[in-house]
């Protein structure tokens, strides 16, 4: 066991998870007030990112899979987005069995127009912090993060 966690306290932990659950809420609270304003669900909003990370193989059973959702669920939210015209299905063109779904220009400048919207409310809030409490700030969430990836 690594030093530094061996060294931990259980107030240390308590508090570390306090803190990150507290923000986890805020954030997600936040995040979801600019999605409502782009007539958005966090469920297709987040589908939409996998499409748009994994163009080349985005089946609706990898969008489940990688959501978390039922077919069924997952297949509700896709039509909803092709209404929009957001996403469109065509089939694959190696195996017609199979449905892929591919983000629209629309679909894209969507993304684009939340990532704006967040990205602002997030400087908002970050300006009341000085570049030094910023520059630790960022360095221990992408240290933190490279942890997560190593233990899930």
């Amino acid at each position: 066991m690594d030093a530094t966690i061996s060294s931990l306290t259980d107030d240390t932990v308590a508090t570390l998870e306090q803190c990150i659950l507290k923000m986890a809420w805020h954030e997600y609270r936040r995040f979801s007030r600019a999605l409502s304003n782009h007539q958005l669900t966090f469920p297709q909003f987040h589908t939409l990112l996998v499409i748009k990370e994994n163009s080349k193989k985005c089946t609706m059973g990898y969008l489940a899979d990688e959501t978390n959702q039922v077919s069924a669920t997952m297949t509700g939210i896709i039509d909803r987005l092709v209404e929009r015209g957001l996403v469109e299905r065509w089939r694959h063109p190696e195996d017609r069995r199979k449905v892929l779904v591919r983000l629209t220009e629309a679909g894209h400048a969507k993304l684009e127009d939340v990532f704006q919207a967040t990205r602002t409310q997030l400087a908002d809030t970050l300006t009341h912090l000085d570049e030094p409490t910023l520059n630790n700030l960022a360095f221990s969430l992408k240290r933190y993060m490279e942890v997560l990836g190593k233990v899930q």
